[in-house]
């Protein structure tokens, strides 16, 4: 990050970190220190390892994940699925599909089911109730049974902890609620008050203010001000309450705010002289916040650069004298900095090298100010190939400013220059340094990326080296502690091909974990939430689950509450929500749960489509799925930023393009793909069209590129930058080429894609264990040797 404000962020977090393991060393945390870590566990052959999940887990995704939804079902699967429901479910399935069922549809009310739904006190604890009774009092509404429906209707409402009640509720607000009285609207508000999740509570509470008129009788008015400021809800509006305080004086940060809205859409806008003279006609204002000024120049900077980077450039200069009175030791050297990498990015070099010296040589600028001007010198250096320079460089920047903001990126960068120069013997020292940063706090602070990068350059380097067995524990180590992430696969793939054998993707240890556990520090009500979404699950209802568990409050410390709503999550089809909540696991956490729960992280849709046109451009089909993975996590309407489409992302021009050449025509003599694309891009939120296209996109590149890194960077960042890398960076082997990727975006997405790779390769191929496309890796590594 390149404002003050992330070295301000920087130092805190050293120093809380500093703090925290101080703290774990004097006490001792028994749940971070007491269980062996993951690296301290064998790995033992594929063969010989114990089923892949604790079985009891195993059984909950095999009744729950991937069901179809019962609006599906064939009449004869509908009705021998309802004679297996209880009463509840039985007054459920008739009320959702009477069509199914003989009679008039008044009949159905004479139903045994549906009195036994209204009457008997045990019908209350089935998981279906709240959604019985919601369709109860749609079928009675729609038989002009208002009365009764309206008594339904209070039965679903009184409760008040299920989604069915929650939407009734709205439900009843919206139908006309300004006619009710104030006595209907008290009950009403009660209803709300009863709910027994602050979320929903809340969201609720502001439905309701939102759907109010300013005729508001004052006791009810009273009545809602005295529930919000019960229950502390904040940043709800309420123009229909009269309240002095809304002509109060702004405060500063709100001025703040205020402002930064405003020249943000000027620069949106692309008004950008607009938006500088804003930003420079108040500026003793921004001596309040300089962190504010600092993160809004910078994007008011940006604003000039689809006109000339020369324009970004004059920017910076005209601040250095009033970033000097707002910072005097450190204000004009960031306009400073800001000018060198404009200058860098028009590629004036030698302007750029200029100004760092500057900065470098003048004794008033602070430290922070300085050592970022050496990390940048020193990149330049690195992205012209000038290793001998850069070298140099890096080696001052870790030994005159250790522990600042960049000192990792150094080391990791002085790593890949000595790799480039192939002086594997000095590696050692910044690897080793390292690993002794990220080893010297717990698990679930180490940098899994650094340590990662560490682990796996060691173990290259003893390779090289001539030492095998070095290697190998390097490797082994990161297959067991950082498995799921890239250099963990990476390194689990070397140390299979340097033992000669398959190994399990997780170490061997066998933790003390059972499903029923997870549920132990629930509270009932969230209990009957979890038996709720279960139920829906089995009947293929998952929107409606996901609405359920989403009500659950979590904090986060409650690991095994993250790891059931994860679990509702992924069995619902959910996946990249699902991936985010799981990810909010410490490794801790994760490391010590069965086998299997990582596949969370890797689920797999549209196989028939993938196979089959995989299949006919002759290219892997899991190097696809680790592709959709990471494109849109199988989400057929996933949209991106920039307008790429579909399940894999596809830009609508280039989806043309490759549509023309193909020349295919769709079956039954419909129109082809390219004139369907021409009618509309709509057409590539088609799952089958848009994997199709994808594929036979993956296939060209690799036509052109053969090699598979240079393909996912061409399918992230697009084949003019791509070949302008390969020229660049000439003398890279793949590896290196990674690290070395400009773009954060494109080098990270071609990482988690070959991991992807991997995993998806291992979970799902079964016995086919050949992985092609990481043959790069022992060009690379083992040729080496």
């Amino acid at each position: 990050m390149d404002s003050i404000m992330s070295f301000n962020k920087s130092l805190k977090n050293f120093w809380v970190t500093s703090v925290f393991a101080f703290v774990i060393f004097i006490c001792g945390i028994p749940e971070l220190m007491s269980t062996p870590l993951p690296q301290d566990y064998p790995l033992v052959p594929l063969d010989e390892k114990n089923e892949d999940s604790d079985h009891i887990v195993s059984e909950w995704f095999g009744t729950y994940a991937n069901k179809p939804n019962m609006q599906d079902f064939s009449k004869k699967e509908y009705l021998d699925f309802f004679e297996t429901e209880t009463p509840v479910g039985k007054s459920f399935f008739l009320l959702k599909n009477p069509k199914y069922f003989k009679g008039r549809k008044q009949d159905i009310l004479e139903q045994s089911e549906i009195a036994y739904l209204l009457h008997d006190a045990k019908s209350v604890d089935d998981p279906l109730y709240p959604y019985a009774l919601a369709e109860l009092t749609k079928f009675l509404e729609g038989n002009d049974n208002k009365k009764i429906a309206n008594d339904v209707r209070e039965l679903l409402l009184y409760k008040g902890s299920s989604c069915p009640q929650n939407e009734m509720i709205k439900t009843v607000i919206a139908d006309d609620f300004s006619s009710y009285t104030d006595t209907q609207k008290e009950k009403i508000l009660g209803y709300i008050k009863k709910n027994p999740f602050t979320g929903s509570r809340e969201a609720l509470f502001s439905y309701l203010v939102r759907n109010l008129e300013s005729d508001e009788t004052i006791d009810f008015k009273k009545s809602v001000e005295l529930f919000a400021k019960k229950e502390g809800v904040k940043g709800i509006s309420m123009p229909w309450w009269e309240d002095d305080s809304s002509s109060a004086k702004l405060h500063d940060s709100e001025l703040w705010t205020l402002k930064e809205e405003i020249i943000l859409k000027k620069n949106k806008q692309r008004e950008c002289d607009t938006a500088k003279k804003l930003l420079f006609d108040d500026l003793p204002f921004w001596v309040k916040d300089v962190d504010k000024f600092i993160k809004i120049a910078r994007l008011t900077a940006k604003c000039q650069i689809p006109r000339k980077l020369d324009d970004r450039i004059g920017f910076w200069t005209e601040l250095e004298v009033p970033l000097e009175s707002l910072m005097p030791r450190q204000g004009k050297g960031f306009a400073l900095l800001e000018q060198a990498k404009a200058y860098y990015h028009i590629d004036d070099f030698s302007s750029a090298i200029k100004v760092t010296e500057k900065i470098l040589t003048d004794p008033m600028f602070s430290r922070f100010i300085k050592a970022r001007a050496k990390y940048l010198q020193a990149s330049i250096e690195e992205n012209q190939n000038n290793f001998d320079a850069a070298m140099k460089h890096f080696e001052e920047y870790v030994q005159t400013y250790p522990g600042f903001e960049e000192h990792k990126d150094a080391l990791r960068k002085l790593v890949l220059i000595y790799a480039e120069s192939e002086k594997w013997g000095e590696m050692k020292k910044p690897l080793d340094a390292i690993v002794e940063i990220e080893d010297g706090v717990p698990e679930d602070l180490r940098g899994e990326d650094d340590l990662g990068f560490a682990l796996f350059w060691h173990g290259r380097r003893a390779l090289f080296l001539g030492q095998i067995e070095e290697a190998k524990v390097f490797f082994s180590r990161l297959s067991k502690e950082l498995y799921s992430t890239f250099y963990g696969a990476m390194g689990h793939f070397l140390f299979e091909e340097l033992s000669g054998k398959k190994m399990a993707l997780e170490p061997n240890y066998n933790p003390d974990f059972k499903m029923t556990n997870l549920t132990k520090d629930t509270s009932d009500i969230e209990k009957e939430v979890f038996v709720r979404a279960e139920k829906l699950l089995s009947l293929g209802l998952t929107q409606e689950a996901v609405c359920e568990i989403n009500q659950w409050e979590i904090k986060d410390k409650d690991y095994e509450k993250i790891l059931l709503k994860t679990m509702v999550l992924n069995a619902a089809g959910r996946w990249l929500s699902a991936i985010k909540s799981y990810m909010t696991l410490p490794r801790s956490f994760r490391n010590r749960l069965p086998s299997g729960f990582e596949k969370i992280i890797f689920p797999k849709r549209f196989s028939e489509e993938v196979e089959q046109f995989a299949a006919k451009a002759d290219l892997d089909p899991y190097l696809i799925y680790a592709l959709i993975r990471q494109e849109s996590v199988f989400n057929p309407m996933a949209t991106s930023p920039a307008g790429a489409l579909g399940v894999m992302q596809i830009m609508p021009k280039t989806a043309l393009a490759i549509s023309k050449k193909m020349k295919v025509k769709e079956a039954r003599g419909r129109s082809s793909i390219a004139k369907k694309l021409r009618k509309s891009s709509n057409t590539l939120y088609e799952p089958e069209i848009n994997i199709e296209l994808g594929i036979e996109y993956m296939r060209r590149l690799i036509e052109i590129y053969q090699e598979p890194v240079y393909v996912l960077a061409s399918y992230n960042a697009g084949e003019g930058k791509v070949k302008q890398w390969v020229k660049n960076f000439a003398q890279a082997d793949m590896l290196t080429f990674i690290e070395r990727i400009p773009y954060a975006e494109t080098r990270t997405y071609v990482k988690l894609v070959l991991r992807n790779y991997f995993y998806y390769k291992r979970i799902y191929a079964g016995k086919e264990l050949i992985l092609p496309h990481l043959s790069f890796i022992k060009k690379s590594i083992i040729a080496e040797n």
